[in-house]
């Protein structure tokens, strides 16, 4: 029992194309859900939005506990989708570090890019060519993790993810 609950929240091991895109999705499915519930939530508080003001917290005996659950499942999730995420980039024999270049650089750079060439800092090319270049390292995690087979063989992260009898995941 204690192995299998440490293989499903431990970061180490290797994970196949297939059961990436798998989990990606239940993942995303889950998250989706999980956002619908807060908008639902939200669109309950009268004027909340109307005055600009955030989403309070609910405080009565039902909605506290029912928010900390909330956040709860949010933080399991995400964790969930990060692990899977290096999980993968196991099986391709990178290190989870990557995931920094992969998906907090883009977000970094869109981010910069546009608070730059709003205050007028920055010409509106230069913008447009951080926008590409962060687009670029997207995608480049997009093949690594879900396009380009892992290695084959045992690696530093561990033996060879099961290869799955689907004929979408063959490892050349």
């Amino acid at each position: 029992m204690m192995a299998k609950i440490r293989a499903f929240f431990g970061l180490a091991g290797r994970i196949t194309r297939v059961r990436f895109w798998f989990s990606l999705v239940l993942e995303t499915i889950a998250l989706l859900l999980l956002g619908a519930v807060f908008y639902v939530y939200a669109l309950s508080i009268p004027g909340a939005y109307e005055n600009g003001g955030p989403t309070p917290f609910p405080t009565d005996p039902i909605g506290a506990p029912l928010a900390v659950l909330w956040y709860t499942a949010m933080a399991t999730l995400l964790f969930a989708l990060f692990k899977t995420c290096v999980k993968r980039l196991h099986d391709r024999d990178k290190s989870g570090w990557w995931l920094l270049v992969f998906a907090a650089a883009p977000n970094l750079i869109t981010g910069a890019a546009r608070e730059l060439a709003m205050r007028t800092l920055i010409p509106d090319a230069v913008a447009t060519m951080m926008l590409v270049a962060s687009g670029v390292l997207f995608l480049w995690g997009v093949a690594e993790m879900g396009v380009l087979p892992g290695d084959g063989g045992d690696n530093r992260f561990g033996p060879s993810a099961p290869v799955s009898t689907s004929k979408f995941d063959h490892r050349r």
